[in-house]
């Protein structure tokens, strides 16, 4: 599987270069965790329950619509213990943040298996180093297909650790 924090330049650069070749749309949250609220993160399902509850109320609203069809496709991460806090935790945010007449479906897939994920990877990589170094070259590659890019915790400033 592809993985961008893993791979050498080279292949980073040439998959930078087929997805130039592509059209597809890439929304991004950023949540700096040290700024996250101590109750926000307890664990890390709790953290990344609430990670993806203001990633996708932002883009149900703005994109999902009566008449649409639903597949969110989450990678498979951790035990088997943490797999299904996981799995519980994005039901709970797509259930909460869908009209109930859209039909929906939550999977979990390995990385390796889904090459939309490791696109999604290759994308989030991009933006969070434009954001975290001076480096926005991958970032710029992507172009306008990265649609969207918010800093959940942009106004704070108070570190909790």
């Amino acid at each position: 599987a592809l993985h961008a924090t893993e791979d050498p330049q080279a292949v980073r650069d040439a998959v930078f270069g087929v997805l130039g070749g592509h059209d597809f749309h890439v929304d991004v949250t950023l949540l700096e965790k040290a700024k996250s609220l101590p109750r926000l993160r307890t664990d890390d399902p709790t953290f990344y329950q609430y990670a993806w509850w203001f990633h996708f109320k932002f883009l149900a609203e703005r994109y999902i619509r009566e008449g649409d069809e639903l597949m969110v496709i989450a990678a498979s991460l951790g035990s088997k213990k943490m797999k299904a806090q996981f799995k519980a935790a994005v039901n709970s945010v797509v259930t909460q943040c869908t009209d109930y007449r859209v039909p929906r479906q939550v999977t979990f897939w390995p990385v390796e298996s889904q090459p939309c994920l490791q696109v999604a990877d290759y994308a989030v990589w991009a933006v969070t180093r434009a954001w975290e170094k001076p480096d926005g070259r991958a970032r710029d590659q992507l172009g306008k297909r990265v649609r969207s890019e918010y800093d959940y915790f942009r106004f704070g400033t108070k570190r909790y650790y």
